[in-house]
């Protein structure tokens, strides 16, 4: 029935950790990045302030 089909698209149960881990991974990664990226602007700002 649909449910079998939606568990399907679900990874199995002992890979799931592994899934939810790489999911968590990439969200801290964007967040890291973004914090690179207003460092690099502030230094930007204030060379151009200077």
């Amino acid at each position: 029935g649909p449910i079998a089909h939606r568990a399907s698209k679900i990874p199995s149960s002992n890979s799931f950790p592994v899934y939810l881990d790489k999911v968590e991974r990439k969200k801290e990664r964007k967040k890291e990045r973004k914090k690179e990226r207003k460092k690099e602007r502030k230094k930007e700002g204030r060379k151009e302030k200077q």
